[in-house]
């Protein structure tokens, strides 16, 4: 054990014994973390022990973090590194690469007009890279955000994006540190050096305002992804799919899943998709950012979930037991309005709480809410209908109330269809990485 590694070990220690206020203890924090990133490089160290003692009360608030040497040295160089510790709680890739030693600091500062960008900190790997920033501004504001991020090469070469995603889009306040993970359609194996290019705005002293940034900056991986290559049908429930293989790279592993061409059905998702170690250990879904791509189009998904890379079982294992597929034979149901009943659907999925000739009202179950919706409304003689108006009402959770409304009359029965109605196969499939 090192000696910051045992002084970390020492201050929970202390605290453990002590109260702290919740509310003083965030104000204490937040100072630091705004006096410490405004010194120069050359008195970093001068803040050094001021950030360590907020990493130890952290220790307090949630109930301790793994200490190892790496993380302890990488948190007395960050100034606000407490606030990339909050920021990734949950988040096993992305603590086990800090973990790991893989966080390279940044503190890159680029102020144009009243806005600052500053780069704290990166983790990458050959296919993506998690930028964590924060985004200031002189006067009264609000609103503050960043918009879509342009990532060339040092050498001028375009990096287009496959995805990219925010934790939180806008910023209330300055001392908010953020962060916005970035994967590229060709992925960046090699390649070191890169800028930056994004605008930033908000609301300063009552009025808009926009201004455009442009940082470079060198990020290193030496981390090489694992791939498996498996080729392994499963059944179910007489659909057939085929896992081509598993791409295990530090901030998250790749699934990749082909459809039968016999298939009756469309794959939508996986349900419960996890890495299961010999011991229990699980790495599952990701919570916030892109959890799949591809689709019906090209007969072929690939799903991401949490990364194992840093932390290596004797033996791993792909495991699922719910299957999200598409029926297009009932992706539809039929009303009557006048008699104010239900006369078809897929399934009890739904109740008609309100109807007359110009308007109808929908509630959908809870478990089929996420994922269904309207493609189009049509009339008995299967023309298509122009609703004038539709609401709908929805919350994360729970079930999904669609209004829909007419300027005219509409007489006799009328066919919705869904612009996907999800079912569920299930079976317990476990398929060994070797």
């Amino acid at each position: 054990m090192s000696k910051l590694d045992r002084e970390l070990t020492n201050w929970k220690e202390m605290y453990d014994q002590v109260h702290i206020d919740d509310e003083q203890l965030d104000e204490a924090v937040d100072l630091g973390f705004h006096q410490a990133t405004k010194r120069p490089t050359r008195r970093l160290r001068k803040f050094a022990w001021p950030v360590l003692t907020a990493v130890a009360a952290l220790f307090v608030l949630f109930g301790g973090v793994r200490a190892s040497p790496a993380f302890a040295e990488k948190v007395s160089q960050v100034p606000g590194m407490e606030k990339i510790v909050q920021l990734i709680q949950g988040d096993q890739s992305k603590q086990a690469a800090i973990d790991a030693d893989h966080f390279q600091p940044l503190g890159i500062t680029d102020e144009k007009g009243d806005l600052t960008l500053s780069l704290e900190g990166v983790i990458r790997d050959d296919y993506g890279m998690v930028i964590f920033y924060t985004l200031e501004a002189v006067g009264e504001h609000r609103n503050l955000r960043l918009g879509t991020p342009k990532l060339t090469t040092g050498a001028g070469e375009e990096l287009p994006p496959k995805s990219v995603s925010y934790n939180s889009r806008e910023l209330e306040e300055n001392k908010d540190m953020q962060m916005m993970e970035v994967y590229t359609q060709e992925g960046m194996g090699g390649i070191e050096n890169f800028h930056l290019s994004i605008s930033g705005s908000g609301i300063i002293d009552g009025s808009f305002v926009k201004e455009e940034f442009a940082v470079s900056f060198t990020a290193k991986n030496d981390a090489q992804s694992k791939e498996y290559t498996l080729e392994e049908t499963v059944s179910i429930e007489g659909e057939q799919f085929v896992i081509e293989n598993v791409k295990i790279h530090p901030l998250r592993t790749a699934i990749k899943v082909r459809e039968h061409p016999e298939n009756e059905t469309e794959l939508l998702s996986i349900e419960d998709l996890e890495l299961k170690g010999e011991n229990g250990e699980v790495w599952s879904g990701i919570n916030n950012g892109v959890t799949a791509s591809g689709g019906p189009e090209n007969d072929e998904m690939t799903f991401y979930i949490q990364s194992n890379y840093f932390e290596q079982p004797e033996s791993l294992a792909i495991t699922f037991s719910k299957v999200m597929v598409a029926d297009q034979e009932k992706e539809y149901m039929e009303i009557d309005l006048e008699s104010e009943k239900i006369l078809y659907q897929p399934g009890e999925i739904a109740e008609l709480t309100e109807a007359s000739t110009s308007a109808f009202e929908i509630k959908f179950d809870e478990e089929v809410s996420r994922n269904i919706g309207f493609s189009s409304v049509k009339d008995e003689k299967r023309n298509t209908l122009h609703p004038s108006s539709q609401q709908v009402q929805s919350l994360v959770e729970g079930p999904k109330t669609v209004h829909t409304f007419f300027d005219e009359e509409v007489k006799g029965p009328i066919r919705i269809d869904f612009s996907s109605y999800p079912h569920w196969l299930e079976k317990e499939i476990k398929i060994p990485l070797e």
